[in-house]
């Protein structure tokens, strides 16, 4: 009888850690910053979406909707693993039809996308975004992006060529091992992939990262040349369970002064 209460009292305990999980997996986090930008005459906000992996218009969905329209971001940069099935397109069309920022919708693919091959520009056109593949872009006078693509073992930094004298630009990538080949060409690097580690106990490392995640888990990482923010992302990959590594949305806004 004893034996068979400890069973009792573990699968309790467990069945409540899942539901824990299952319910941090749905909470959105919002994550604000200010970072210098002394050529930006004016703030500018820009939202940082990662790992969105689509499967349903849900509540977390409906949560990041919303809080985009509220945010009314200037710019909203996706860092990759927006598409993982052929089920996230008409999800990615709904939560992003009523979304405009004044800048536009500016993305890079992640590892999902390219095993999925859901990688071509018109798929991301069709939820009114601009798909990035080692290419750089002018948001404006004042700030160009540069997005690298994730399958680059040895990124290809040929392409970064347009970037004006005292501008402002931000490197878009997935994997945030990147930063140890390109920091110092942007003074800000914004990367996903790692989910925080998704689920992970308090005060300890996560018990696994993706390949590509190098030391860089969550949160910032500086060097000398470059800072580099590392997302949670938005959604989950495997299990839909998050512990200790709640989704997360990133607001940074570009001030001349901060």
């Amino acid at each position: 009888m004893e034996k068979v209460g400890k069973i009792g009292f573990f699968l309790i305990l467990l069945c409540l850690s899942i539901g824990y999980m299952l319910f941090e997996a749905t909470t959105l986090t919002i994550s604000r910053f200010d970072f210098p930008c002394t050529t930006c005459g004016n703030s500018l906000k820009i939202a940082v979406l990662t790992d969105l992996h689509f499967r349903k218009m849900g509540s977390l969905e409906n949560k990041l909707q919303t809080t985009l329209l509220r945010e009314n971001p200037d710019l909203i940069l996706i860092a990759g693993d927006t598409l993982d099935s052929e089920r996230s397109l008409p999800v990615a069309q709904t939560l992003f039809s009523k979304l405009n920022p004044r800048l536009g919708i500016l993305a890079t693919l992640g590892n999902w996308e390219n095993w999925k091959n859901l990688n071509s520009p018109s798929l991301f056109q069709s939820f009114g975004t601009t798909l990035l593949r080692n290419e750089s872009y002018r948001a404006n006078n004042d700030i160009s992006i540069y997005a690298f693509d994730d399958l680059s073992g040895d990124p290809d930094t040929t392409f970064v060529r347009s970037r004006l004298e005292n501008k402002f630009c931000i490197a878009l990538v997935h994997s945030p091992l990147i930063f140890d080949t390109i920091q110092g060409i942007c003074p800000l690097v914004l990367a996903g992939h790692t989910h925080g580690g998704q689920i992970r106990l308090p005060f300890l490392n996560p018990l696994w990262l993706p390949k590509g995640s190098g030391k860089y888990v969550s949160g910032w990482y500086k060097t000398k040349e470059s800072q580099l923010y590392v997302s949670r992302g938005i959604g989950t990959s495997i299990l839909p369970l998050r512990f200790f590594s709640s989704p997360e949305l990133v607001l940074i806004t570009l001030k001349e002064k901060i």
